[in-house]
């Protein structure tokens, strides 16, 4: 726990909550921000080589920088008990301002801003319900349109909410002639205006207000002042973010789970970075000789050998749909949940003996490096046919190339590149496949994602006994002796 505001805290929580909170950044990473380890280089105010909460510059209790998909990083307070039983309310509601210092209380305001600023403020008195909802709606949206000058084509987003999507509410925003722009159920809120509370309780707690009508005051005037550039900055870099939902279903994820911290869903190394990407963090933790990669909150790369899927549970790919720092149309996990790669994703080569497996350009999904030469074997013990599906294909030219080779003959059956794509699954009849990739020095792509299936029936008297799960049945023929019939096949 915490004494008074907590500038004596000293203990070694490292995210904003134990219960799937954020990750701190690391004090001596945070050289664009005011407090870090260049400016405090003798552990002023706490500050070291770690990530642990602290309140460096006396605000209202511990906090740290975290990360943010859209400005780098900025902060956020960490639920730390106070040891004399201070009362603060936490709330993943955006609307709720957290207590004063002294006194408790806390107030509950609704707002909306465009590209070109922000728009009307409210405080919301007693509770919230759908009819206080459409009131606030209808004393607020309409001025802001015009007061932001915006065109016809204007559309209001909001949150899944149960009083935003109640059936009452429907129809007043139906009668009303409000176009909303909808979102997938069960789905995290995306919605930009977050940051904009972050920064308002930022500023407001930074006044230090002293009962709740100084806080309702504050919020309003803090409001007032966020800069149009602000506002801009957050819909430019709104298509980004909405990219990066997209990209969560890109080949090669094992899943998206939940962090809770103790312990992490993957263990055995941890690398945080302002660069990273799928593939960084996923040749980081192969080379290290891990069997599994996982990326949080856009700049924090695990690595481990086992997940604990009872204990950290799937969850919706969304929540997983945080821009990698460094390349924002990349997914790399998200608030207080992990993306799960397997290393052999992105590999410059590798040998594979199972009916059914997945392959990857080198470096997948980052670009594909200058100059690669990689093969892989794909060798199936009593198959007669593999089949190659390729699922994705992006090669830049006709320098670079696929190959596939009997492994047997080392014949080439099927030559792909950028002029010649693959239209329809190959198929070798054999046991024994070798897959080649070229890439030149010039320009690079994104490369492939394959899917490869082994398939092995046998006929015996009329009956087809399937040898695999990927079995293709044939005609029975009247004979009494056991005949092999295996097919591997690629499809695209």
């Amino acid at each position: 726990c915490y004494t008074v505001n907590g500038e004596d805290y000293r203990g070694q929580q490292n995210q904003t909550s134990v219960h799937g909170g954020k990750p701190c950044l690391f004090w001596n990473e945070t050289f664009q921000h005011p407090y870090n380890t260049l400016k405090y280089p003798n552990g002023e105010g706490g500050l070291g080589a770690h990530n642990f909460c602290r309140n460096p510059d006396g605000d209202v209790q511990p906090w740290c920088y975290i990360a943010d998909q859209e400005d780098g990083t900025y902060w956020k307070f960490c639920e730390i008990p106070s040891c004399q039983n201070v009362r603060h309310i936490y709330t993943k509601k955006k609307t709720i301002i957290p207590t004063v210092k002294y006194g408790g209380g806390s107030v509950m305001v609704w707002g909306c801003f465009a590209a070109s600023g922000p728009g009307r403020f409210a405080v919301i008195n007693g509770t919230m319900n759908s009819a206080v909802y459409q009131k606030i709606l209808k004393e607020n949206v309409r001025p802001s349109v015009c007061d932001l000058k915006l065109k016809r084509t204007w559309v209001l987003q909001q949150d899944n909410d149960p009083k935003h999507t109640s059936k009452s509410t429907s129809e007043w925003l139906k009668k009303n002639k409000m176009k909303t722009l909808e979102w997938p159920s069960q789905s995290p809120d995306l919605n930009p205006i977050e940051m904009l509370w972050h920064d308002l309780k930022k500023v407001v707690h930074a006044r230090k207000p002293s009962n709740v009508a100084e806080l309702q005051q504050f919020c309003k005037d803090e409001w007032a002042k966020i800069p149009p550039q602000r506002c801009n900055r957050l819909i430019a870099s709104y298509g980004k973010h909405l990219i990066a939902v997209v990209a969560a279903k890109v080949p090669g994820i094992l899943g998206c789970f939940k962090d809770n911290g103790d312990p992490p869903p993957l263990s055995k190394s941890y690398q945080t970075s302002q660069k990273l990407t799928v593939q960084s963090c996923i040749s980081l933790c192969r080379n290290q000789r891990y069997k599994l990669a996982g990326m949080e909150a856009g700049y924090a790369c695990f690595c481990g050998n086992e997940l604990d899927y009872h204990l950290h549970g799937d969850a919706p790919s969304l929540e997983c749909s945080h821009g990698c720092f460094g390349d924002q149309q990349q997914p790399c996990g998200g608030d207080g949940h992990v993306i799960v790669f397997d290393t052999k994703v992105g590999a410059c080569g590798g040998n594979y003996t199972a009916e059914s497996d997945v392959i990857y350009s080198p470096d997948f999904p980052d670009k594909y490096a200058p100059g690669r030469v990689c093969y892989w074997t794909i060798q199936v013990p009593g198959a007669s046919v593999i089949l190659f599906n390729f699922t994705f294909f992006n090669i830049m030219d006709q320098a670079d190339m696929v190959e596939l080779l009997d492994g047997h003959t080392n014949q080439v059956v099927a030559r792909f590149n950028g002029r010649n794509p693959p239209r329809e699954i190959a198929n070798i009849s054999t046991d024994f496949v070798i897959l080649y990739f070229y890439s030149d020095r010039t320009n690079q792509a994104h490369g492939f994602s394959m899917i490869y299936q082994a398939h092995c029936v046998f006929i015996n008297a009329g009956d087809v006994e399937k040898r695999s799960q990927y079995a293709v049945p044939l005609p029975a023929e009247p004979s009494q002796t056991k005949q092999t019939s295996c097919n591997i096949s690629v499809f695209l």
